[in-house]
């Protein structure tokens, strides 16, 4: 028995951005544009968007200036924004951290109205004690980069600034009402971007597919996404302009959104989110990373067609494929971390994550530290 659950409408497709001001008209006639810093102002995405808002009578106001960090207070400043003025939804238009930044936001509103002492770690896993049980406001995702997959997730990564971890805050009521999925949105993205979020995407993708929660339905969509990201992401790379590379890139991590959803993730998520979050390394970088190590010590625990399944995939040596393969796109295959730290303490926060709880096997404290030691040059 296995369940299947995605409740968003996705719409995807280059051009697509450019019906958005239609696409959102059932959801109400004023919206919050959550965004980053310049980016979308640079490439004239932001003015496009705003401009067709206008011109089919919708009202929005911007909270522009997201971090790579998504972080409690900016969920909270975004609640405050919403609680002076009505809106009707929230519209996140960027990378994993703004949309992350925006889904919590909407999600949380109906808390934050109704909770007089009301703070955001509360809800956060692990972190706080409290669920989502009121409903927020409709959430519309626009991912810009294709890898994070958030477009699609119930789950929004937040740092807690108080622990200095990052935690999920995760309900069903923080699924995007509308997932707008342009692959031209992706073309000025600086090629370390379009790598490293791609990489990040393929580890949706694999630890899905050895996930202990993983199922036939989700596997179909764990295979395809891989070998479009083998087959494609060396083209983007080599040629950013490659359009067509670029939409199976964006096809592959929405099937990794898919995958976080209904199979979850694994133990290279819980290091990275860890390692990532503890040493200020970009989340895809400590990704790209950690999965060859942990993909070598999964094969020990899944089922037999699985691993012929990734030998075929990534040939007979599956981490010296992966190892080649960040070589061919630019990326390093070990951190550097000069910080003196405890790898005992550090495995230990590890193993107390959710992704590492949905390994195909729980893997004990030594077992993380012996991957620690291959992927950190100290």
């Amino acid at each position: 028995m296995f369940k299947f659950f995605l409740p968003t409408k996705i719409i995807f497709g280059c051009g697509s951005i450019n019906n958005l001001h239609n696409d959102v008209k059932p959801l109400g006639k004023k919206c919050l544009i959550v965004c980053g810093k310049s980016s979308l102002k640079e490439n004239g995405l932001l003015k496009k968007i705003t401009e067709n808002l206008s011109r089919n009578d919708i009202e929005y106001d911007l909270y522009e200036g997201i971090s790579q960090e998504p972080t409690t207070e900016l969920v909270y400043k975004g609640l405050e924004i919403l609680n002076k003025d009505k809106f009707d939804f929230v519209v996140g238009v960027g990378g994993g951290s703004v949309i992350d930044v925006a889904k919590a936001t909407a999600g949380l509103y109906g808390e934050f109205s109704y909770n007089k002492n009301f703070k955001v770690e509360d809800y956060l896993e692990i972190d706080g004690t409290k669920r989502v049980e009121i409903p927020g406001i409709p959430f519309v995702s626009v991912p810009t980069v294709a890898g994070t997959g958030a477009e699609v997730t119930m789950n929004a990564v937040i740092l807690n600034p108080l622990s200095g971890k990052k935690r999920s805050i995760r309900s069903e009521y923080l699924f995007a009402k509308l997932a707008i999925i342009d692959p031209l949105t992706t073309i000025t993205l600086p090629k370390t971007i379009s790598s490293t979020a791609a990489v990040d995407a393929l580890c949706h993708l694999v630890e899905g597919f050895i996930s202990k929660k993983s199922s036939p339905l989700c596997d179909h969509f764990a295979i395809e996404g891989i070998k479009y990201i083998i087959e494609n992401l060396p083209l983007v790379i080599k040629n950013p302009s490659d359009i067509s590379a670029r939409e199976k890139i964006s096809i592959a991590s929405l099937y990794g959104g898919i995958m976080i959803v209904n199979s979850g993730l694994t133990l290279a998520h819980g290091i990275a989110a860890v390692v990532g979050a503890k040493y200020k390394i970009p989340h895809g970088v400590a990704c790209s990373v950690v999965l060859p190590e942990v993909l070598e010590w999964s094969l020990e625990f899944i089922p037999q067609q699985k691993i012929l399944t990734i030998k075929n995939l990534f040939s007979e040596n599956p981490k010296m494929f992966l190892y080649n393969f960040y070589t061919k796109i630019g990326l390093n295959t070990k951190l550097n971390i000069s910080n003196d730290f405890n790898f005992e303490k550090l495995a230990e926060e590890i193993l107390n994550t959710s992704s590492t709880k949905g390994s195909p096997k729980e893997p004990t404290l030594q077992e993380i530290i012996t991957i620690l030691k291959q992927i950190i040059n100290t």
